[in-house]
């Protein structure tokens, strides 16, 4: 059987920071989309045997990041290492790959054996919650793959190449940098409101504007030898819950209302 080619839409997405913890990490995503382009709420779904939790795009129907019960996460940003020229149509969405990586036993194995042939380029983050943390960093060019061993003692930030240059993306990493080393040990709570407040694309931008792109929404993974935690801020940060593979779902209504939850 050939490749079914079908026609895909592309998801903008976005800029992705890590923080390391003591006995963890805290991941954040920013989405940068058409806010026209529809997203289902995060919800828990099996695979493989193991709960994951993750907000759904309703035209791949996939995601662009994913958290576990078992301890493995992903997150997923277009473009490799410089912006690519888009085709019209791909055997596959970039979105689906975050979740595939749950058809595999570990991160290894789904880089050696996953077939990337007919997939826009890509970044993908994959952090396993081993003691000590694991983080590789795989990149689909378009031709071949590349992966890298980041250390989990350090911070680290992601821009999607499709929306940001090299010198941009050099100049956002070096202001972030910057500001950790001020912030020293920043919490969920902080790096979501860094997210807010820098990351955050302006509609009015001529850049972005064109193609209606705005930060739609703000994703997060907390994960400690205690904690399991994703947060999911949509709906442009005015509504917001808080969930846990430990427990039930927080609602609250804004990022205020969540800092209150956290003191």
């Amino acid at each position: 059987m050939g490749i079914v080619i079908i026609r895909i839409k592309r998801i903008a997405m976005c800029t992705v920071s890590y923080i390391p913890m003591n006995t963890g990490f805290i991941l954040t995503s920013s989405r940068d989309e058409n806010p026209e382009r529809k997203t289902k709420l995060p919800a828990i779904q099996i695979s493989g045997g193991d709960e994951l939790i993750f907000p759904m795009d309703e035209i791949s129907l996939g995601t662009w990041i994913v958290n576990s019960r078992s301890g493995r996460s992903a997150c997923l940003l277009n473009g490799a290492f410089v912006k690519h020229r888009s085709k019209k149509e791909y055997a596959k969405s970039r979105g689906r790959i975050p979740l595939e990586i749950f058809n595999f036993q570990n991160n290894w194995d789904f880089i050696l054996h996953s077939d990337f042939r007919g997939v826009a380029p890509f970044t993908l983050v994959l952090i396993d919650q081993k003691i000590p943390v694991q983080i590789i960093v795989l990149i689909w060019d378009g031709q071949r793959k590349h992966a890298q061993i980041l250390d989990p003692q350090l911070p680290q930030l992601w821009s999607s190449s499709t929306l940001y240059s090299t010198s941009l993306h050099a100049q956002r990493k070096c202001n972030f940098m910057e500001w950790i080393r001020h912030q020293h040990h920043p919490n969920s709570l902080e790096m979501v409101r860094y997210h807010q407040e820098v990351f955050t694309v302006n509609p009015e931008n001529v850049k972005f504007k064109k193609n209606g792109i705005r930060t739609v929404s703000i994703s997060q993974i907390m994960r400690t030898e205690r904690e399991n935690i994703f947060n999911y801020f949509g709906s442009e940060f005015k509504t917001g819950n808080s969930y846990s593979l430990k427990g039930p779902v927080l609602e609250f209504n804004n990022i205020t209302e969540y800092h209150s939850r956290l003191v």
